[in-house]
């Protein structure tokens, strides 16, 4: 599919009853449909850049294949050029399997080397019509603007909302207030407290020296 064909629309249903949807729902809704296609448009892009990165892998491995095939031809024929040389029956049964594996090695690196080749034919006529179309470019553009009006509509207070949080603030204010005048009437209260301890003991002080005053006249 063409991603330029891509249509930025939200759902049929809230559009047909957009004047009497609330305006927290609304927001909501906008916020949903944004993350929407964020989610998509980025899934898009991401796929491009990994065909980027695909076709990068691909040409290293095409481009290294074709050596290996040669070199592998090289190894296993001059092994067999040197197996008449060899008097050795173990030795030469060894060679004898070492140029056969050689030869299946060839024979893979040659198989994956058309596999590849076919792969990286088709990731590069996906990636130039991406370029033709313009389609990072275009995604690119596209995810700013969503991401644009997605912090828009985050950070958009409706009319609810803001007395909402009025009255919160509101509320917080009373308490922090109410909070202020416990903790005054708390430390009024803990002065009356100190000052009548501190009359009671002068006063049992009081006491105690008259009660040892009396004792002493008493005693003489």
């Amino acid at each position: 599919e063409d991603v330029n064909t891509h249509h930025d629309m939200t759902d049929k249903s809230a559009e047909e009853n957009i004047f009497s949807i609330k305006p927290e729902t609304l927001k909501d809704l906008l916020i949903k449909k944004h993350d929407k296609f964020l989610e998509n448009y980025r899934k898009e892009l991401t796929g491009i850049k990994e065909k980027k990165g695909r076709e990068f892998v691909l040409k290293k491995i095409v481009e290294i294949l074709p050596d290996k095939t040669d070199l592998l031809e090289y190894w296993s024929k001059n092994l067999e050029e040197n197996l008449n040389k060899i008097n050795d029956d173990a030795l030469a049964q060894e060679i004898r399997e070492k140029i056969i594996e050689y030869r299946k090695e060839k024979q893979d690196a040659e198989i994956e080397f058309s596999t590849k080749s076919g792969e990286l034919d088709e990731i590069e006529k996906e990636i130039n019509k991406d370029r033709v179309e313009n389609s990072e470019e275009w995604l690119a553009r596209k995810i700013e603007s969503h991401e644009k009006s997605l912090n828009f509509w985050k950070n958009y207070k409706t009319e609810g909302e803001k007395k909402a949080e009025e009255k919160k603030k509101k509320e917080m204010e009373k308490k922090a207030a109410e909070d202020v005048k416990k903790k005054e009437m708390e430390k009024k209260a803990e002065e009356i407290k100190k000052k009548e301890m501190e009359k009671k003991a002068a006063e049992e002080k009081r006491v105690k020296h008259k009660k040892a005053k009396k004792e002493k006249i008493g005693n003489k």
